[in-house]
């Protein structure tokens, strides 16, 4: 009688640990599959044969005050490790202007949207603390992703104000003062204000000053 017991006992303790281990095995299986369905932000690169060797004229500038260098340098590289997996959509080249103030632009030229989410992504990185000042411009163009009247054909100034509570977008001025809203959270949104949010500045620095300066390129 008592031996049975014990069996019977030692037999449910396996029992339970066998179940206790499979419980385990899948929720590690689980976890596997949610990790490779996430994107990836591994900094692997398309072949190097296909970085581009001629510089396209472009007017797109980003200006970057109150933060550290390295800092910023850490996000851009989070950026590029993010967007250029498959090919090389941004390739960004940093100037230093003053200790704590620098300037980003694309000698290779960017395409707007991906422009948008990059001004986006340095106000908002991954897992760096900090509270920049960021300024972007460039001329829109009609046939460009996310460019609709009346923003077509623009000198335009990109920023995210500090009432900005959705993180998932961009604020765009033109020249005359037209403000719009773009959200790319799920597909883009465009939402125009009847007053501008900010007012349309030129830029302190031009890319033509910059020539001579010493600059950092990431790929």
């Amino acid at each position: 009688m008592e031996i049975g017991k014990f069996i019977s006992l030692s037999h449910l303790n396996i029992v339970s640990m066998n179940r206790t281990l499979i419980i385990i095995i899948a929720v590690a299986a689980v976890a596997l599959l949610i990790k490779s369905c996430l994107p990836s932000v591994k900094s692997s690169r398309p072949n190097q044969n296909l970085l581009p060797v001629e510089e396209v004229i472009n007017d797109k500038l980003i200006s970057i005050k109150s933060l550290k260098k390295k800092d910023l340098e850490k996000a851009i590289e989070q950026f590029c490790n993010m967007y250029n997996q498959e090919g090389f959509r941004a390739l960004p080249r940093l100037f230093t202007i003053g200790e704590d103030e620098f300037v980003v632009t694309f000698p290779y030229d960017i395409d707007f949207a991906t422009f948008c989410v990059f001004v986006n992504y340095l106000h908002y990185p991954n897992n760096i603390e900090y509270s920049p000042v960021i300024r972007g411009w460039t001329t829109t163009k009609e046939t460009e992703e996310w460019v609709q009247r009346p923003i077509d054909n623009k000198k335009v100034m990109l920023f995210i104000p500090k009432s900005d509570d959705e993180y998932d977008n961009v604020y765009l001025t033109t020249e005359e003062n037209f403000c719009v809203q773009i959200g790319f959270a799920i597909g883009h949104h465009f939402k125009p204000f009847s007053h501008p949010v900010k007012y349309y500045e030129e830029p302190m620095h031009s890319i033509g000053e910059l020539k001579g300066k010493e600059f950092i390129d990431f790929k």
